[in-house]
């Protein structure tokens, strides 16, 4: 799926009713586009459900971004699969267990390069290669501990995006 794809489909409507240029029916379409408004929210895609069925142990929210590139079902099972590493028993204890982790300390990766895998020091975010509907794609998950003097009943999440941001687009 492209992005802008409503925006595209305006100008090529357009540039087919008008017989100008793309270009031309382009700068029409984006002038008659509403000023944005107030502060852009985007939605998580909620998939607790889906994990709880699959043993894992925490609230889960994913990007919409991803979404484009993996099957949720097949992403999470991945994730499961891989928390046998003996990098990942931080997120293992939190994720299978339920045990939240000590302290978090969002420092960056170990191995930062945004196309590889890595993780935090603290283990709360981990980068893995999933693969995708057509190809691997590279994810981010990251652990979410509610702080010491909230309520107890806040439960970890798991956010689930993409390497280099999380996906907001």
């Amino acid at each position: 799926m492209t992005r802008n794809k409503d925006f595209k489909r305006r100008v090529r409507d357009r540039q087919a009713r008008t017989g100008e240029s793309y270009m031309a029916a382009m700068r029409h379409v984006r002038d008659q586009a509403p000023a944005p408004t107030g502060i852009p929210v985007l939605e998580l895609v909620e998939l607790s459900p889906l994990a709880a069925e699959l043993g894992l142990r925490c609230r889960v929210s994913i990007f919409p971004g991803v979404l484009e590139d993996v099957e949720p079902r097949a992403l999470l099972t991945q994730l499961r699969d891989a928390l046998e590493r003996p990098d990942l028993e931080v997120l293992r204890a939190a994720l299978l267990d339920g045990t939240p982790p000590a302290a978090p300390d969002y420092r960056t990766l170990v191995a930062p390069v945004h196309l590889d895998e890595g993780i935090t020091y603290d283990g709360t975010i981990a980068q893995l290669w999933i693969g995708g509907r057509d190809r691997p794609v590279l994810v981010r998950f990251g652990l979410t501990v509610p702080p010491a003097f909230a309520s107890r009943s806040l439960p970890m999440r798991l956010l689930i995006g993409g390497p280099t941001r999380w996906h907001l687009t």
